[in-house]
């Protein structure tokens, strides 16, 4: 939080052959005067896996205010993230590439981006990356633009900051766990340690959310006799 650099403001990688693996994490409020805010990977051939972690409010004067790639040959596993209200330099987007081999049977799934100025995702090719169910303002990270996000792009405290969802979200039950389909299971739990999945809609069907927040409802629906309470309260 509230790191300022030159780029990479907050984490960079430069090295070769690594595996970097970064979960339940938050990068919020970190200042990049050039390209690069968050996270910044320079190098070849890595293996790199972000789930279940948010990046808010970062600010790139360039490029990249969340997550800069410049390598080649390396493989992103980007799941359950949040990116809300980040800003990069006109066009520079969220989550930037200027690689054009940059891929290596890389995923984006099952993902938040929204209220990010200079656009979500933009990268020099998609070869090699597959974008599955993630909810893009702009529509850059996924098929569509996506409405009714409902996000609180205020950060919560406590222990891990996070960007929570609010009550009537399309993100919630939403995400795809069929790893025919995906790449990265669903966590068991969320960026705040509750489990995963709940039924946040309360529709029967306990599913997990889109995004590193899982909505916990203030009824979830019991299966049970007709003489029993159908609903019970969650403190």
């Amino acid at each position: 939080e509230n790191n300022i650099s030159n780029n990479g403001g907050a984490f960079v990688w430069r090295g070769t052959n690594g595996n970097i693996s970064i979960s339940s994490s938050t990068f919020a409020k970190n200042r990049g005067l050039s390209d690069g805010v968050a996270f910044q990977n320079d190098g070849n051939n890595n293996f790199i896996k972000i789930i279940n972690s948010t990046f808010s409010e970062n600010v790139s004067a360039g490029a990249g205010s969340a997550i800069l790639n410049i390598g080649n040959n390396n493989e992103f596993n980007i799941a359950y993230d949040t990116f809300a209200k980040n800003t990069a330099g006109v066009g520079g987007k969220t989550f930037r590439s200027f690689s054009v081999e940059p891929w290596d049977n890389s995923v984006l799934e099952n993902s938040i981006f929204d209220k990010n100025l200079g656009g979500d995702c933009g990268f020099a090719s998609s070869v090699n990356l597959t974008k599955t169910n993630n909810l893009s303002g702009d529509g850059t990270c996924g098929p569509v633009a996506v409405t009714n996000i409902s996000l609180n792009l205020s950060l919560n405290g406590g222990l891990v900051m996070n960007n929570a969802l609010l009550a009537g979200s399309n993100a919630i039950d939403k995400a795809i766990t069929d790893i025919s389909l995906v790449r990265v299971p669903c966590p068991n739990m969320d960026q705040r340690g509750v489990l995963r999945p709940l039924d946040g809609n309360a529709d029967g069907v306990a599913k997990c959310d889109i995004g590193a927040f899982e909505y916990k409802p203030k009824y979830v629906t019991l299966v049970g006799t007709a003489k029993n309470l159908s609903k019970t309260q969650v403190k």
